[in-house]
């Protein structure tokens, strides 16, 4: 960034230079509001190149504790560049900013340091250059922000005097207002063409109006006075010397948080008084030429993204721990955590490529929070090894991409950035402890990562204390639109993330779920963080005994040979698998720790209230959680069942009876059709009352973003729609064993005319290199298989049965094809195509066989992948594939459509939908073009 290229110099009508002033964005400057003279406008000069222009003052204050005002320029020289705005860090650092040296403009760089004097953030400057002439109202620049972080401007308190160190001259700027830096009110604000002149103490209207935050207008003569007078908010007071001081974790004279031996020194010292600052009332110029920032020899690579900061400090002195410190053991700790420009790598553990997922735009956020220009995420910390196991606590991030987060502090907003504190005890025993660290934005994880502390009363640590990020949902939101919502292409609603479900580890051997709620009305009212670790044996035996219900399911027999529903089977099949159901839940959500000191059984009660049947819950992996850890999330039953009491033993709902005859005709279609997922007889549940509704997987969509798996998620975007011409080109590969060649003819054709797809190849491949060739740019991909296991190796068999390599396909064929140009990599990149692997009729299929294909086909950028947890019989298999790709063709998105096709078998009297997974955005969708 040219500073000098943005920079312009405020004229009286004589064009005597009265200060100067910066371009913010295309049509606004912002200045000092002391420089300028009565009137409705103002001339100003370009240092771009030399031009004058008329500027209209949009607003000025009159408060003297806040020097700051706002000028329109309808059109800048095509040469001046836009200022790119950053907030205040509070870190030793250094500044540039424009001083005339001979009458030419240079930039002089310096080192600084923030007094906090009285209502505003001063930064005190000390700089050499006795002979140059300084303006109020030019741009001071964080040279490591690389942006505009304050104005040069004159002191506001008889507390700034002291005597002047020799040889140095003490220059003074005001760092820009918390709303601006916070991207509560931005340039855009302003940029219209009214007439309307603002004056007074921050007459920030139409920001104030867009914002639902309104200043004080109380010694206002505008017409805003009487509508603004119960909404008063005076966006500059959050620096006023009335705030709550903020608990820092240093001296506040010297925050140590956010420094090293490297960076400039923090002194005690009162600040000088300048010279006489208005010097530049006389100054001549002479045409100035832009020229290159003069700085310093020392090289500043200002970083371009912010990053997730986080290390432990000492709870009795604040200071934070060098990477070779240990932990010493059963001492209290504060956890500190923000979001913001690096600390010195030396400082965080995370690094500077800890990079927090955002770009300008942040599209991904809920609209409200854009046009507030701030939002708050909940930072959550799990350890088995520290007390408490769990803590968890808010911070506000400001929009603008170079703003740093401001902490919660008893549920209050901290006056100024800087870290949260979470407080902790490390362990009293080991040489290691571990933990994640998760931030999240309603329920959905944004970011996780794990730290590596060491525990010793020695000094030094023989290993580094260390973090390492292993989870981002994306690392960039670009091209996604909105990421807080879900847009259901069915309803053509806008719906949140209610519940998410992280399964993680911190790489210490143990594994655990975590879990929090988003609330309809805010952050204040969600369901608070909880933790519990799960035994993956437990799940993996219920996943078995889930696996001998349904060998023989009830619905259409396998023979092919009769069409009799059998109530019975189907009654059988409901109340085993409602209590395996039953007992999951229990494993889940039994003994789980919550935050905030919230009660296990108030948490779960809060549990319940939070989840409403259409709701859409998040699940996810973090760290090196393995691949054969899976849990049947579509099985949970969450109805209360105590089936070990003779005394009130299992009762059907009235809703079987009613629905589950032996006339399909006579069902229900508002169940048919996915129109009503709540139970009609839902107020009449006692305890051990066995409903198809109390499944999760029939009345809840269920969203696992195939980017957050198995630790890599900051590398792939998750895709929101398949693009598709009108014809979709379909890859398909199909086993030959099967009964009745005339049935799989016959699901094929019903695919393709749901789809109106083209298939590659026009006969399902049987061979191995058939399937290569078709995935080389499909926009689906749909393989009817058996799944294998050979030692440790798993496979897909296609074509005739057996393992001869001709006919299966490996985990690792995917990518060796991509990495042998066989697939066109740039093509899935653009396209996304949803995989559905349909594994049928086979004791051999495993959960991570499934997973593991997930993983590969991942790795080629694919937008989601559909398989089975389960093995399902032929018919079933023929029927869900055909039920899913029928309502995808007409426009479902994959959480519908996968809802809708388990309603739609449980209708055929089949429990088999459950056994399908979706790894995709719920709301994935064909988009034709």
């Amino acid at each position: 960034m040219n500073i000098l290229l943005g920079t312009v110099l405020i004229l009286d009508k004589s064009e005597k230079v009265l200060g100067a002033g910066f371009l913010a964005s295309e049509h606004l400057v912002f200045t000092c509001a002391h420089l300028l003279p009565q009137g409705k406008n103002v001339k100003i000069k370009f240092l771009a190149d030399g031009s004058v222009a008329e500027a209209d003052i949009r607003l000025r204050t009159q408060d003297p504790g806040h020097d700051f005002a706002i000028l329109r320029v309808h059109q800048p020289p095509a040469s001046a560049e836009i200022l790119s705005l950053g907030s205040l860090a509070w870190m030793a650092s250094e500044y540039g900013f424009p001083i005339f040296a001979d009458g030419q403009p240079i930039v002089i760089q310096t080192a600084g340091e923030v007094p906090s004097i009285d209502t505003q953030d001063i930064i005190r400057l000390e700089s050499a250059q006795e002979s140059a002439h300084i303006l109020s109202g030019a741009p001071l620049i964080d040279l490591e922000q690389d942006a505009v972080i304050g104005m040069v401007s004159k002191p506001i308190s008889e507390a700034m005097q002291a005597e002047q160190p020799s040889g140095l001259r003490i220059v003074y700027a005001a760092a820009l207002s918390p709303r601006i830096m916070n991207g509560a009110i931005t340039p855009d604000d302003f940029e219209n063409d009214s007439d309307e002149i603002l004056e007074g103490d921050f007459l920030f209207a139409k920001a104030a109006r867009r914002a639902e935050s309104y200043f004080d207008a109380a010694d206002s003569e505008t017409e805003y006075s009487d509508s603004l007078e119960d909404d008063s908010y005076n966006w500059l007071e959050e620096s006023s010397s009335k705030k709550p001081k903020m608990e820092t974790t240093a001296p506040e004279e010297s925050p140590e948080w956010l420094s090293d031996d490297e960076e400039p020194g923090w002194t005690n010292a009162e600040p000088p008084v300048p010279g006489d600052m208005d010097e530049w009332a006389d100054l001549e110029l002479e045409e100035l030429a832009p020229e290159e920032s003069a700085r310093s020899s020392r090289p500043v690579s200002p970083p371009s993204k912010r990053v997730l900061n986080a290390n432990f400090a000492s709870a009795e002195n604040g200071q934070i721990l060098a990477r070779s410190q240990p932990l010493q053991p059963g001492s209290p700790y504060d956890l500190l955590v923000d979001v913001g420009l690096p600390w010195q790598k030396e400082v965080s553990l995370l690094g500077e490529q800890a990079f927090f997922p955002e770009d300008a735009d942040t599209p991904y956020l809920r609209r409200e929070d854009r046009e507030q220009g701030w939002f708050d995420l909940e930072v959550v910390f799990v350890s088995q090894e520290f007390q408490p196991n769990l803590v968890s606590g808010q911070i506000r991030v400001p929009v603008n991409p170079s703003g740093r987060s401001i902490p919660y502090i008893n549920n209050a907003l901290a006056s100024q950035p800087g870290p949260l504190k979470l407080r902790l005890n490390a362990p009293l025993t080991g040489e290691r402890a571990r933990g994640r660290l998760s931030l999240y934005y309603g329920a959905q994880v944004l970011q996780s990562a794990v730290l590596n502390m060491g525990i010793s009363n020695q000094t030094a640590s023989v290993e580094e204390n260390s973090g390492k990020v292993d989870y981002v949902l994306t690392s960039d939101y670009r091209q996604l639109g909105d990421i807080s919502t879900r847009h259901r292409t069915g309803s053509g609603q806008d719906e949140r993330i209610r519940v998410g479900i992280l399964m993680n580890d911190d790489r210490s051997g143990s594994h655990r779920i975590l879990l929090k709620g988003d609330a309809e009305t805010g952050q204040g009212d969600s369901l608070p963080p909880a933790w519990k670790a799960y035994d993956a044996q437990a799940i993996q035996n219920m996943l078995e005994e889930a696996r001998r219900i349904l060998s023989d399911p009830s619905g259409q027999p396998l023979d092919f040979d009769q069409d009799t529903f059998l109530l019975d089977k189907f009654r059988e099949d409901l109340f085993a698998l409602a209590k395996l159901g039953a007992n999951l839940y229990s494993i889940l959500l039994q003994g789980l720790t919550p935050a905030e000191g919230l009660a296990p059984l108030a948490w779960r009660r809060q549990f319940r209230t939070t989840l409403r049947a259409g709701d859409i819950i998040q699940l996810a992996r973090a760290g090196s959680v393995p691949a054969t850890h899976i849990i049947p999330w579509a099985l949970v039953y969450d109805h209360l069942l105590e089936p070990d009491r003779s005394d009130l033993p299992l009762k059907l709902c009235p809703v079987v009876e009613e629905q589950w005859d032996a006339n399909f005709l006579r069902r229900k279609p508002a169940y048919r059709n996915q129109e009503n997922l709540a139970c009609p007889h839902e107020a009449e549940h006692g305890p051990n009352t066995v409903c198809p509704f109390g499944f999760w997987g029939y009345k809840y969509t269920l969203e696992q973003p195939i980017s957050a798996l198995l630790g890599k998620g900051w590398d792939v975007e998750p895709a929101r729609s398949v693009r598709a011409g009108d014809r979709v080109k379909v890859a398909v590969a199909a086993t030959t064993d099967v009964p009745r060649q005339s049935r799989r003819e016959q699901h094929f054709q019903s695919i393709h005319d749901s789809l109106n797809a083209e298939y590659i190849p026009n006969i399902p491949a049987s061979e191995r290199d058939q399937v290569r060739d078709s995935l080389r740019a499909p926009q689906l991909v749909y393989i009817l298989c058996h799944g294998g296991k050979d030692d440790k190796l798993t496979y897909l068999s296609i074509g005739p049965r057996g393992k001869d390599a001709r006919y299966t396909i490996t985990p690792d064929l995917p990518g060796a094809w991509g990495e042998r140009d066989f697939i066109d990599l740039e093509q899935w990149q653009e396209t996304r195509p949803l995989v559905f692997i349909n594994g049928c009729y086979t004791t051999d299929l495993l959960p991570d066989l499934t997973l593991n294909f997930v993983s590969a086909f991942r790795d080629l950028l694919a937008g989601g992948v559909i398989g089975t947890e389960i093995p399902v019989t032929v018919e079933h298999g023929y029927l869900a594939a055909e039920k899913f790709f029928e309502r995808l063709g007409r426009g479902q998105d994959v959480g519908q459509a996968i809802l809708g096709m388990r309603w739609d078998l449980l209708n055929e009297g089949s429990f088999l939908g459950l056994a399908y997974t979706p790894y995709a955005m719920a709301d994935l969708h064909l988009e034709r073009r």
